[in-house]
């Protein structure tokens, strides 16, 4: 009987992962599109500006840097504010911090700014967009073989102790005849 019950067990759990890879692709295609829409949305909201440099700033002990710097609104007029620059690069074994060096007053950079002329990051990516897709489905994946993988060793823990069970009471019945000890 406890064979049975281990197989059916089998069954229904091959058949809840094989529904959880279909599931985890619908979820992860969705996180694709949803990604995709939000990409094609920043891209037409967000436009790429060149910035006078005006001063670098670099604080000691952080990975980003900022700069004052002026660029042109939307609507033409002068924009001056903070902007970030490239932080600053992990390198070597130690990991100690490459800086980037200093962006001399003058110098115009590049700069993403949104409708308003407010600096901001550049846009999501299609490339961006398939790896969260990808990532939410392997993480769903992981997390529902990890709970099927905890029934299957519960049900497993189950079988065990009922098996165990009837193998005490037939030693207790058939122990002391097979052995010629009285019990």
């Amino acid at each position: 009987m406890s064979d049975r019950v281990e197989d059916l067990a089998a069954w229904v759990f091959i058949a809840a992962a094989l529904l959880l890879v279909v599931v985890a692709g619908g979820v992860g295609g969705g996180v694709h599109r949803d990604g995709l829409a939000r990409a094609a949305t920043e891209s037409v909201q967000r436009h790429r500006v060149p910035a006078e440099v005006l001063a670098d700033q670099r604080a000691a002990g952080s990975r980003m840097r900022s700069a004052t710097a002026r660029w042109a609104g939307p609507d033409g007029v002068p924009i001056t504010g903070r902007i970030t620059l490239d932080p600053a690069l992990p390198a070597g074994r130690a990991g100690a911090l490459v800086r980037p060096p200093l962006v001399e007053p003058g110098r115009h950079v590049p700069i993403w700014v949104d409708g308003e002329g407010r600096p901001t990051r550049p846009p999501a990516t299609a490339a961006q967009a398939a790896q969260a897709g990808v990532i939410a489905a392997v993480a769903l994946v992981l997390a529902g073989l990890t709970v099927l993988g905890g029934g299957w060793l519960g049900v497993r823990a189950l079988v065990a102790r009922s098996n165990d069970r009837h193998w005490e009471r037939e030693w207790a019945r058939v122990g002391p005849r097979w052995s010629r000890r009285v019990h």
